[in-house]
């Protein structure tokens, strides 16, 4: 989390720094910007429901219970979040039209 919150404020603060660095004067957002900020957006949420996820798996685990489907969802969710964010750093550094 200590990574992951300050990177989506970076993203969003610092993709409409660049946007309107390169289009000065332009009302609507390039679709490169708005497509970041979904992919974006997406991971960050996902991050903090797998910490919260991880929360609960440690108290189970301390309290001796085991959750099945939590482990699993643990094990996917992540590499899925990680493949958007690399999507995210395409997007930002070529700015496909």
């Amino acid at each position: 989390m200590v990574v992951v919150i300050p990177a989506f404020v970076a993203v969003h603060v610092l993709g409409g720094i660049l946007a309107g660095r390169e289009f000065p004067g332009r009302s609507e957002e390039p679709g490169w910007l708005d497509t970041s900020f979904v992919i974006t957006t997406v991971p960050t949420v996902v991050a903090v429901a797998l910490a919260l996820l991880q929360y609960l798996l440690v108290r189970r685990a301390r309290a001796g219970r085991s959750g099945d489907l939590q482990v699993y969802a643990a094990a996917c969710v992540s590499p899925v979040a990680l493949a958007a964010v690399l999507v995210v750093v395409v997007l930002m550094a070529g700015k496909p039209s």
